[in-house]
């Protein structure tokens, strides 16, 4: 009788630490954005959502990756990951042309090289993103080696282009405290902190693997 209500248990505590993750990103987002930064009640519906969107995407990673979070169904995280990237994704795609994104645009009006490669990485890990999930849901279909070869593989691929993505044009900004609104570390840091923590649980759990 006590192992039947586990499993709701587990979904339960799931569904609680996702939602905790949204809740905490966009409460930092919005301190950091609009209370302390330049930004005014009016960037909370997209911009905002969309800065609690990325940063809960890598936390959610680590969680996937870390072996030290118990109690949790990973399924549940992944598929609901593929939501939070794809939502992620849609709303990057209408902010582009708006003037929250003025910054990445030169003087004469046309799109700089670090933001369309930051775009371009962006896109391919998207695509990875729905590569590698489809994968996961039909891997019985599929032998060891491509198995290996997505879930492994085609990962690693996939961690280095998010990490490109957040890299390549938020890294300035990363040793300049006194610019930090409120003092808040840049959400790029921490997300792109997070995405290292996952990629090193990524290799110790294949280098456990194949020892």
């Amino acid at each position: 009788m006590k192992n039947e209500g586990a499993p709701d248990r587990t979904v339960k505590r799931t569904v609680w630490l996702l939602a905790g993750v949204l809740a905490f990103t966009y409460l930092y987002a919005a301190l950091r954005y609009v209370v302390f930064g330049p930004y005014d009640v009016n960037a909370l519906p997209i911009f905002i959502t969309n800065k609690a969107l990325a940063f809960s995407f890598v936390i959610n990673l680590y969680i996937l990756s870390s072996p030290w979070i118990k109690g949790v169904r990973r399924s549940i995280v992944g598929i609901a990951n593929v939501g939070v990237g794809t939502l992620h994704t849609l709303l990057s795609i209408i902010l582009i042309p708006s003037h929250f994104f003025k910054k990445f645009y030169a003087a004469t009006g046309e799109m700089t090289g670090t933001f369309g490669a930051m775009i371009l990485f962006g896109i391919l890990a998207f695509i990875l993103m729905i590569i590698i999930s489809r994968g996961f849901q039909y891997q019985h279909k599929y032998s060891k080696y491509w198995q290996t070869f997505l879930f492994e593989r085609l990962f690693l691929v996939f961690l280095v282009f998010i990490g490109l993505h957040i890299f390549i044009y938020s890294v300035e900004g990363w040793f300049r405290p006194s610019d930090w609104y409120g003092g808040m570390p840049p959400i790029s840091l921490l997300s792109f902190l997070f995405l290292l923590g996952a990629t090193l649980h990524f290799f110790q759990r294949v280098f456990k693997k194949q020892s």
